[in-house]
């Protein structure tokens, strides 16, 4: 019995999300910010299964952000200076033998580059974390314990990023750690801005409802 109720679950959730995809309908938590004027705006829209990426994975909020990412790489030279000469310098480098040199570093911009990047991170609960002895039927209750909402992914294809500004030379690599910092930042944003609150309370509204619609007109879920 238990084992056929999450076979209908996971059926239930593609299904949903064959029909919304249909209907092109989004369940949008969005937060937009520009990182120079820190701008924010927030829209909520009724709740739905935006995307599946796995059959399992049940969608219930999404988090939307356009950050601008600025990156600079300097050049470092060190260079010999002594305190009882009339540099500036002399003095940073607080050496305590006047006749030792000491270390001060120039350091030089070498390179800029302004990204604008617009993601989209999707969070919800894996419903393939439900195991038979998750769930329990007693008359006309049914009782579930969920897993832990989640964030699946964070969406920003090639086409999403956009070089602003660039001088100087970037290796791929480089490129590539600039991303990842941002995929990063872009993460904490969406858990700073509620994205998994909004998915466990839009989860279980979600699931109440697909659980009714198998006859159980009590549903515990915790």
């Amino acid at each position: 019995m238990k084992k056929l109720i999450i076979k209908v679950i996971v059926a239930i959730a593609a299904l949903m999300a064959l029909a919304a995809a249909a209907d092109g309908l989004f369940n949008r938590f969005a937060v937009f910010r520009n990182v120079f004027r820190h701008d924010l705006g927030i829209d909520k829209t009724a709740n739905v299964i935006t995307q599946i990426k796995r059959i399992s994975e049940l969608t219930t909020a999404c988090f939307y952000e356009e950050l601008v990412i600025q990156k600079d790489k300097f050049r470092y030279l060190d260079r010999k200076v002594y305190r009882n000469g009339s540099s500036a310098w002399a003095m940073m480098a607080n050496i305590a033998n006047p006749y030792e040199p000491g270390i001060v570093r120039d350091s030089t911009r070498t390179g800029r580059i302004v990204f604008i990047v617009k993601t989209r991170v999707r969070a919800g609960y894996d419903l393939s974390k439900i195991s038979p002895d998750d769930l329990t039927v007693s008359g006309d209750t049914l009782r579930v314990k969920l897993p832990e909402a989640e964030i699946f992914d964070i969406i920003a294809n090639p086409s999403d990023w956009e070089v602003f500004h660039s001088d100087g030379n970037w290796e791929d690599g480089e490129i590539r750690a600039i991303q990842a910092e941002a995929k990063e930042t872009i993460r904490k944003d969406a858990v700073s801005y509620g994205l998994l609150d909004k998915a466990r309370t839009s989860g279980k509204e979600s699931l109440i409802s697909l659980f009714r619609a198998f006859g159980f007109p009590e549903i515990v879920l915790y």
